[in-house]
């Protein structure tokens, strides 16, 4: 018995697909540099996310990836939205880097 509610849409963003043949090139790269044991395919995922319009607005294409930030004994890591995200400074931030430049120099 609740009335219909009222939906206001405010903001929409596009959604985000990895480019194929770059997203390919990434993997194999950050595979080389971090060991193949350490990259996976994660499954695709519904959300908000205003990487998609990057690559469109520059007219090339762009990957959307993500590395783990937590202490090895946390289970259920927050999600870097989340008040809780305190990724460990290091190995994050020399990881991070490392990965990076893996993947632009690949």
């Amino acid at each position: 018995g609740a009335p219909e509610p009222e939906i206001e849409h405010y903001a929409q963003l596009p959604v985000t697909v990895n480019d194929a043949e770059a997203a390919a090139e990434v993997f194999a790269s950050l595979g080389e540099a971090l060991g193949e044991e350490n990259v996976t395919v994660e499954r695709p995922r519904m959300g908000s996310e205003d990487f998609g319009l990057l690559g469109r607005a520059a007219g090339v294409p762009s990957v959307l990836w993500f590395f783990g930030s937590s202490a090895p004994d946390v289970v259920n890591p927050p999600g870097n939205h989340s008040p809780y995200f305190a990724p460990l400074l290091e190995p994050t931030l020399s990881a991070g880097t490392y990965a990076m430049t893996a993947a632009a120099c690949g």
